[in-house]
């Protein structure tokens, strides 16, 4: 058996059989789970955006307490089980591939459930709703999933037993995919050749049948979606990808998303993952500025199994119809784009030029748009040629220091790069003129540790974070709040770009914020900050 990764060896608690396990956390009373529970720190709950009936955040608990943290602790557990001699990127898919079955024939019980109420209601006599809640077309002119019966949950269920549950949940995602035009080659069709035998596979099916939804203000839909997000998150924290990128905490990405404050337009994510992006910023769109807002998206990835995954989560947030997502090299077949986007927001694979992407971006922006990326420190005191160049063309309109340890790894340190495509008033947006100015903000300070080696960052930090962007920018958000910027020493800064060329283009934000350093020019040659570098050397030791 595979050596379980520090963090699975953390949750599963010695349980025996398959059957003691669903005994303890799902037959119990309350299924109440027991001590050693877990929560993924990327997913430590959040104020909602917006008002209290928009976006929730409550949506990932901490696993010791009960709702819809219990379905997602068993699972846990189950993946754990499951986990045998497979790898992250094998079991992962084993994993969300049957939560996401469960999702499809919740989500078709679901609308079945609304037509016969309103057929019904018109009078239809209940023979013929019978019959009218089992035709394709109808859930076709509806926009709703349309889930074959050997593809059903209850029918996979109660064939759970012998040798060929394996080729049944092969044949269940081929026919959720036929009978679905979005959800074209999205879907794992891997159970027969995945190296796990029928009878263990058997128990994983019933044990994501066992879940119960016992909260009676989410729908099993809603609970479902939850449990699958909550799920990539996990993957992605004990999965380690050789030259991939990193897994962008949800703190890091709502920061991003309310840098960005994405309305109706186009988002471009050219690494998009999971599609995590999408979801948060299409969450911001429907709770700030309504549901029919007409937000699209646009994204690549260039690795075949991620894709799925992200193809499967963002039918789960209902937001497949309006996302355009490829399995494709970004930087490979993407050199000219047909279609200006109005905002970007990505975080670029570890093992590609920051200089790459960055030019990738604002050839991509439109002439209006703004885009957020995360890049690695690094990338101040490198590249001084590309920063000339961004900064020449005055395109960058702020860098944002984040702090240590947000990734897990106290050697993994990145920041925030804002970018514009105009910086001017925009007379018909009111902006504040910006032209030829930089924001710097250092929020190396900022989170708090929610474990020895793990930090989160909190509401009141994005909320204090954007709000300073904002203000600065003099976006329609912050003249709303009648929020008015001014500088901070030690936190933020707005320099001229005649001032950063005296520094040699250097754009580490301690080098601005802190009045220690501010208005001392570097001699050509020096690349350190010493103030930004003995923070950084303390925070390991945190």
């Amino acid at each position: 058996m595979a050596a379980a990764s520090p963090i699975v060896d953390t949750l599963a608690p010695t349980h025996g059989s398959l059957k003691t396990l669903r005994r303890r956390y799902v037959t119990a009373p309350r299924g109440r789970l027991k001590a050693g529970s877990w929560t993924i720190a990327s997913m430590q709950p959040l104020e909602p955006w917006g008002p209290p009936d928009g976006y929730r955040a409550d949506r990932a608990t901490p696993l010791d307490d009960a709702g819809a943290g219990e379905a997602e602790a068993l699972l846990w557990r189950v993946a754990d089980i499951l986990r045998g001699g497979l790898d992250v990127s094998e079991y992962r898919e084993f994993v969300l591939g049957l939560i996401f079955l469960r999702y499809a024939s919740e989500a078709f019980d679901e609308h079945r459930r609304e037509l016969a109420t309103h057929l019904a209601a018109e009078g239809v006599t209940d023979e013929l709703v019978d019959d009218r809640v089992e035709e394709r077309a109808t859930f076709d002119r509806a926009g709703a999933l349309w889930v074959p019966e050997y593809a059903r949950w209850s029918w996979i269920a109660a064939r759970a037993e012998g040798r060929s549950v394996a080729r049944r949940l092969d044949e269940a995602m081929e026919a959720l995919m036929r009978s679905n035009r979005t959800l074209a080659d999205a879907l794992p069709v891997v159970y027969r050749r995945g190296g796990m035998d029928d009878g263990r596979l058997a128990e994983l099916v019933e044990l994501v049948g066992d879940i119960r939804f016992d909260d009676a203000r989410r729908s099993p839909k809603e609970t479902l979606g939850d449990v699958y997000e909550y799920f990539l998150a996990g993957f992605a924290q004990v999965s380690s990808t050789p030259g991939g990128g990193f897994h962008t905490p949800r703190s890091v990405v709502r920061l991003m998303v309310a840098l960005v404050e994405p309305g109706a337009g186009l988002l471009y994510d050219p690494a998009c993952g999971t599609g995590g992006m999408f979801v948060e910023a299409s969450a911001y769109a429907r709770a700030t500025r309504g549901p029919d807002t007409d937000l699209r998206f646009r994204g690549h990835e260039s690795d075949q199994r991620t894709w799925r995954l992200a193809r499967m989560n963002l039918t789960v947030h209902g937001i497949d119809g309006r996302a355009d997502v490829r399995w494709r090299d970004t930087l490979k077949v993407d050199k000219s784009p047909r279609r200006k986007s109005d905002f970007v927001l990505t975080a670029p694979p570890r093992d590609t030029s920051p200089t790459i992407w960055l030019r990738h971006v604002y050839e991509n922006l439109d002439a209006r748009g703004t885009g957020c990326l995360l890049l690695p420190n690094g990338f101040f005191n490198s590249s001084s040629k590309a920063r000339a160049e961004l900064l020449e063309r005055d395109l960058i309109a702020g860098v944002i220091a984040l702090p240590s340890r947000l990734f897990g790894s106290p050697k993994t340190s990145a920041s925030l790069w804002v970018l514009s495509g105009d910086k001017g008033r925009q007379e018909d947006r009111r902006l504040a003129e910006r032209r030829g100015e930089i924001l710097f903000v250092d929020a190396r300070e900022a989170g708090t540790m929610v474990d020895r080696s793990q930090r989160v960052l909190t509401q009141a930090d994005l909320t204090r974070i954007s709000e300073t962007y904002h203000a600065w920018r003099g976006t329609a958000s912050a003249q709303a709040k009648g929020l008015a910027y001014a500088d901070v020493p030690g936190f933020c800064a707005t320099e001229g770009l005649a001032r950063v060329r005296q520094h040699n283009y250097l754009l580490s934000p301690s080098r601005y914020t802190h009045p220690e350093t501010a208005g001392r020019p570097t001699p050509r040659g020096v690349r350190v900050d010493l103030a930004s570098l003995t923070r950084d050397l303390y925070s390991l030791f945190d």
